[in-house]
């Protein structure tokens, strides 16, 4: 498995990324290329160019050399913290309320029942993508050798548009609520910041300015505010910026890592991974502040998750069973149960799930062939579609809300 924790900011060379990798050893890497789009998407796409916001076709660049990834967790360096926020406006941390939330609270002490891989042969899966995929956008970030980018695919796996194309590093892309605008982590001077953008690519803005790491954003539902993950003194914890006031909020404070933030559907608990046990463990925590609960308890990993549509259901990624799958849990942490998604290889390494607006599918990505490559399945795991066939790795993709697919 590997978990990449990368992001950008604007206008320079880049100097570091931020990989996370839990990976085995492959046998022999796979190279292919990408399936050709369809005929409606095969012309030139216009590509966002921060510098005159003019649309043409890429320019090639001479490839860099990019840096040795850096394994996640990786021991809190000691650092010397400064001043986090934005300068102008300059906003007024709001600390967090020490009172009990007034948000219906997870029930505590969650007792999690995993559940084994199962035995029974699953049901021949689709061969043609469902009609409902149609419907649907997915954006994901592709590494190309010279720098990461953005690029957008049809959920049915035509389509394919490149959405950067600039010299820096654009990751972990997130739509918001109306579908408008793409919140991602861009790294500028070797350092990663939360940007927006229009869903075409053009219009970028810087929306944080700390000198750590900014990962991860996650929108609010009502498209007011965005969570990520932050490690500006040193050590990851949770934050929540404001929009409109660019105020930025600490929710989380622990010496080990929290990360991967997701808001639940009603916007008042956050869902998060975090290293404060011997491995990683998700949490979940009241946005307005207070104790984090904890949902897993297991041997292993769990990481990324990610709530449902209908704020039923945690879809999360696990190598409890020897190699990371995907699970299912209720908000409380119980009922843990594997998607049974038709293993392919020794190690499938399906990780990074993201919930469709209906709820219906959920993208991820797999090594199940030894190279990161974007798939959609269902909730039950009786659909197993891949998007993308490209010899670099692609990674954290997300779905296009539609206002008028949302339940």
């Amino acid at each position: 498995m590997t978990l990449l924790l990368a992001g950008c900011a604007t206008g320079e060379t880049v100097t570091r990324r931020v990989v996370v990798r839990v990976t085995a050893t492959p046998t022999a890497p796979v190279q292919s290329t990408d399936k050709q789009p369809s005929p409606a998407a095969s012309a030139t796409p216009l590509i966002a160019s921060e510098q005159n916001n003019q649309a043409g076709p890429a320019e090639p660049r001479p490839r860099r050399t990019i840096p040795a990834p850096v394994v996640f967790p990786t021991p809190r360096p000691t650092v010397t913290a400064s001043p986090v926020f934005p300068a102008t406006p300059t906003p007024t941390v709001t600390p967090i309320p020490s009172s009990t939330p007034t948000a219906t609270p997870i029930p505590p002490t969650p007792t999690p029942v995993p559940t084994p891989t199962p035995t029974a042969t699953p049901r021949p899966l689709p061969v043609e993508s469902p009609r409902a995929l149609a419907d649907h956008l997915i954006v994901f970030q592709r590494d190309q050798g010279r720098d990461l980018n953005i690029f957008q695919i049809g959920a049915g796996g035509d389509g394919l548009l490149e959405i950067t194309n600039v010299d820096s590093d654009e990751v972990m892309p997130a739509f918001s609520p109306d579908g408008r605008t793409i919140a991602y982590a861009k790294n500028v001077n070797g350092d990663f910041d939360i940007w927006l953008m229009a869903s075409d690519g053009f219009n970028a803005r810087r929306l944080t300015t700390s000198p750590g790491e900014d990962l991860h954003p996650s929108w609010s539902p009502d498209g007011r505010r965005i969570a990520f993950h932050s490690r500006r003194d040193g050590n990851t914890d949770i934050y929540i910026i404001d929009l409109e006031t660019l105020v930025e909020t600490r929710l989380t404070d622990h010496p080990d890592a929290d990360v991967e933030p997701d808001w639940s559907p009603r916007g008042d608990w956050l869902v998060f991974a975090s290293a404060r046990t011997s491995a990683f463990d998700i949490y979940a925590v009241p946005v307005e502040g207070g104790h984090a609960v904890r949902l897993t308890d297991t041997l292993g990993v769990d990481t990324s998750p990610a709530w449902s549509p209908d704020g039923t259901t945690i879809a999360f990624s696990s190598d409890r069973a020897g190699s990371f799958r995907l699970y299912l849990m209720a908000p409380d942490g119980a009922d843990q149960q594997v998607i049974p998604v038709p293993i392919e290889g020794d190690l499938p390494a399906d990780e990074a799930p993201a919930w469709s607006p209906d709820g219906q599918f959920i993208t991820f990505v797999s090594e199940r062939d030894y190279n990161p490559e974007i798939y959609v399945t269902t909730p039950d795991g009786q659909l197993l579609l891949r998007l993308t066939n490209y010899s670099g790795e692609e990674r954290w993709p997300a779905f296009r809300p539609d206002p008028s697919l949302l339940p």
